[in-house]
């Protein structure tokens, strides 16, 4: 898939352009910030799932939240032990209809149960540094300038030369 790139020039100061020149591949380190604070906009600090909100503290980590997941999303097994179900039994219950019948929940009273400190603990950094690949660039995508014709006095100048 072809990507349609475009040139944007900034202006930093010269400490961020040393900072700026340890990093690699800037372009993708912009793309990513970029991206993050998109999310953040868009999402305009509201809650993405109010309701969940309301019963749990924090909405659902599938729902991406900003506002309650600015650093990522914990483990399905960290929310599960937040709301107070064994992870052990997920397995069984995330399967089918039947299978949350047949296999409920298995409760579990442990320090984490409603602890939304530990929870946030959690969760893994999401903007953690090493993770943004920032080597090499992208390959430019050059078209081919046609070339000028000459005149037939430069082109007999040329072959007179040789």
């Amino acid at each position: 898939m072809k990507k349609n790139w475009v040139i944007k020039s900034i202006s930093i100061e010269v400490e961020d352009a040393k900072i700026a020149d340890r990093v690699g591949n800037l372009s993708k380190f912009v793309r990513v910030c970029l991206r993050r604070w998109a999310a953040f906009e868009e999402q305009q600090g509201q809650h993405k799932t109010p309701g969940v909100l309301d019963r749990l503290g924090v909405c659902l980590p599938s729902s991406n939240c900003i506002v309650c997941w600015p650093n990522g999303v914990p483990s399905e097994h960290a929310f599960a032990l937040y709301k107070g179900v064994d992870p052990a039994s997920l397995n069984e219950t995330t399967m089918s209809l039947a299978g949350q019948i047949n296999n409920p929940t298995i409760p579990y009273t442990g320090p984490e149960v409603m602890n939304l400190d530990w929870l946030r603990r959690q969760v893994p950094e999401m903007f953690e540094i090493s993770q943004i690949d920032a080597k090499g660039n992208e390959p430019a995508i050059r078209t081919k300038k046609k070339a000028k014709r000459r005149s037939i006095i430069s082109r007999m100048l040329n072959i007179l030369q040789k």
